[in-house]
């Protein structure tokens, strides 16, 4: 009897002392821990190298789009940056601005002579207004030395309207170095291709071929 209780009781020890051995509690928290660790730190890494990134390439990212973006536009005086209204730029021997512009100038053109005709259907009247000083030697004649066109917003090139425009730029006088003249010009244009549109001049006898776009809005 004796012999099977001290049998009974080394099998419970054992049967503890197995279960004790096996049990897996402490064991999972520490795996737990050590995989919660390691995923924190990667997590860490991975956001640190992340921001490091940004941070580098944030302000090159900021220089190649502006740089982009001016080569879109293009320099003062070119279609898409053309010169602001009543701001002066040399065009040949002249200094020239554009003073006003009327992107619908129908009546006027009408008020202005009986004999000018209404525009042609689905067209209008672009009337602009310019001062240009003549700064070569000698003196000259504006509309002698330049060129001008209306570019619509679309591309088209109009050239001046046959229509009696008020005030003419084409009858200015010469002018002598220094001297000053101001004038219209009276173009007739679809009537989507005027917004966007931009006057365009260009010196008549250069071997430069000297252009500049201005900004009629």
């Amino acid at each position: 009897m004796r012999t099977i209780i001290v049998v009974i009781l080394l099998m419970c020890l054992v049967f503890v002392g197995a279960g004790g051995c096996t049990g897996t509690s402490p064991a999972k928290e520490s795996t737990t821990g050590d995989i919660r660790t390691e995923s924190t730190e990667r997590v860490a890494e991975t956001t640190t190298s992340t921001v490091k990134e940004a941070l580098a390439e944030g302000p090159g990212a900021v220089t190649e789009t502006t740089s982009i973006e001016e080569t879109k536009i293009g320099a003062l005086g070119e279609r898409r940056n053309p010169i602001p209204v009543d701001q002066e730029a040399r065009v040949g021997d002249w200094e020239v601005r554009v003073v006003d512009a009327r992107p619908n100038a129908n009546q006027i053109i009408l008020d202005e002579n009986m004999f000018n005709n209404p525009p042609k259907e689905g067209n209008q009247y672009v009337l602009v207004s310019l001062e240009a000083t003549y700064v070569g030697d000698g003196s000259s004649t504006f509309w002698i030395d330049m060129l001008y066109s209306f570019v619509g917003g679309k591309g088209g090139s109009f050239d001046v309207a046959v229509a009696v425009a008020p005030d003419a730029i084409t009858s200015a006088d010469e002018a002598l170095s220094g001297g000053s003249i101001a004038g219209n010009l009276v173009f007739e244009a679809p009537s989507d291709q005027v917004p966007g549109g931009t006057l365009l001049l260009e010196e008549a006898f250069s071997h430069d071929q000297a252009r500049v776009f201005f900004a009629v809005r």
